[in-house]
């Protein structure tokens, strides 16, 4: 089995296992995907928590983005990761059903 990537219209790179001798082009069409379960992510809801986060850390302007860097990255990382952890473990019990 090999892995073969490529990258759709759209410019999302996806992923797919095929058969050491299937034609990788075929890979789309047949191949197993191992692409992470993204497109479940509701991004308005990200967005909105994110904008909450940053109201709640008086982050507001640029100069609060330069004085609170650390402040800034772990609110979008929580939020992001929150979310990531989430989809992650829906697809992992999904396919244990």
């Amino acid at each position: 089995m090999k892995t073969v990537k490529w990258t759709d219209s759209c410019g999302l790179v996806h992923a797919a296992l095929v058969r050491d001798d299937d034609p990788s082009e075929l890979a789309p069409m047949i191949g197993i995907p191992l692409d992470p379960p993204t497109n479940k992510i509701d991004l308005g809801i990200i967005l909105l928590e994110v904008h909450n986060a940053l109201v709640e850390n008086k982050i507001s302007s640029w100069r609060d983005v330069q004085e609170h860097q650390s402040i800034l990255t772990s609110t979008i990382t929580s939020v992001v990761r929150k979310h990531l952890v989430t989809v992650f473990k829906l697809q992992e019990l999904g396919d244990n059903k």
